[in-house]
């Protein structure tokens, strides 16, 4: 069986609705995911023993800002701005699969000036289970 090597360029993100917000102008996405253990080693045991933590994940979304005037990125300043969440869909590449899961953002950055296009970088933490559709 070939395995084929996805290209970055097809992601995308999107908050699921009636219709579909594509955030626009995305330059590229992250998350992490954190499934820590715990250590349960007693006294007297040769050999460390762990069981599994909460899992936890965070990201970040990158692209070119645009402001108002796209109701995506708008979404996620006012859900900023209100301390909403918002449900995401970070897609790997059309038909490949996605992540999804419900977030709040923590930080905005924007950047502004004379010689480059507005870049804005958003980071967000996920607020339950993260879900996984290949």
């Amino acid at each position: 069986m070939s395995q084929q090597v996805l290209a970055g360029r097809q992601g995308s993100v999107v908050i699921p609705g009636t219709p579909n917000l594509v955030i626009a102008k995305l330059s590229g996405w992250k998350i992490t995911i954190d499934a820590p253990d715990l250590d349960v080693s007693a006294l007297g045991d040769e050999w460390a023993s762990a069981i599994a933590g909460q899992k936890k994940w965070q990201g970040s979304l990158d692209g070119y800002y645009i402001g108002d005037e796209d109701a995506s990125q708008a979404a996620i300043v006012n859900a900023l701005l209100n301390s909403a969440s918002l449900v995401l869909q970070l897609q790997i590449a059309a038909g490949r699969g996605f992540f999804e899961g419900s977030v709040h953002f923590t930080q905005m950055n924007l950047d502004v000036n004379t010689k480059n296009a507005d870049i804005v970088g958003w980071t967000f933490v996920g607020d339950g289970a993260l879900q996984h559709a290949p």
